[in-house]
Formats: C-alpha cells, structure tokens, sequence
C-alpha cells in the first residue's frame, strides 16, 4: 500500500512538470508553422485565380477582336476584286437580271407570235411570264401542231 501511495504522489507532483514542459515556446513555433503552411497555400490559390482571370481576359480580348475583325470584312465586302470567293449578292443580283430578262424576251416573243398569227389567245402571255422556259415548251407544242393543221 506504501508502494501505491508512493506512486501516486510521485505522478501528483510530476505530471504538472510534463504537461509545463513543452513551453509556450514549442507551442508558438508549432503555430507560426502551421500560420506560414496557411499563408502559403492562400498565396498559392490567389496566383492560380490571378492566372485564370488573365486566361479569361485574353480570351474575352480574342473574342472582341475577332467580332470586329468580322464586323470590318462585312463592311468592306462590296467590291469582288482580288478576292477567291464569289461576289455573294452581286452574284444573285446578276443570275436575277438574266432569269428576268429571258423571262420578258419570251413574253415579247409569245406576244408577237399571237398578233402576227391572230390565233391563240392572251392566258399564254401570262403563263410564259410566270413560267419562263417552262411555259414556252407547251406554247411551242401547241403553235406546231396548229401549224401542221393549216
């Protein structure tokens, strides 16, 4: 029993020695450790957002200047000259013209066909204006076979 006592006085008067004698000093050092650990991963996280802000800024520029590299090569696309690849508009424009005007030729054609013959009647001059070369082919039918009558 004298042991037990013994024992327990002894770990009674050597236990506030332990838990004193790592000191403030380990404690504190253990702290600004663990404080630069912290500051560092923050640094790190504020470079790599820094990095992808001017990743997205470049990319926002490449965007504009490719918007106003296009709005520049709407605006100067009038003229055809020196360039490879059809004129666009100009081309409708000019297959328009050509379709019209053989359109009013037979027309004309059909109408002067119709007077100088004095048969037939007017319904052909509007179906060959609407129609173009696929309403002359019925006129020409027709026109044969009333000449081969006569």
């Amino acid at each position: 029993m004298k042991r037990l006592i013994l024992m327990t006085a002894l770990i009674i008067s050597l236990a506030p020695v332990y838990a004193f004698s790592q000191g403030p000093e380990d404690a504190k050092q253990h702290l600004n450790i663990r404080n630069m650990q912290l500051d560092i991963s923050e640094r790190e996280n504020q470079i790599h957002r820094q990095q992808e802000m001017a990743k997205l800024e470049i990319e926002k520029k490449r965007r504009e200047m490719n918007r106003q590299e296009n709005t520049f090569k709407r605006k100067n696309n009038m003229p055809c000259k020196g360039r490879q690849k059809p004129c666009g508009a100009m081309g409708h424009v000019v297959v328009f013209a050509v379709c019209a005007l053989i359109h009013i030729l037979l027309t004309v054609w059909v109408y002067n066909d119709i007077k100088e013959r004095k048969t037939g009647s007017g319904i052909w001059i509007i179906v060959v204006l609407l129609t173009g070369l696929l309403g002359i082919i019925p006129y020409a039918l027709i026109r044969i076979g009333d000449t081969k009558q006569n």
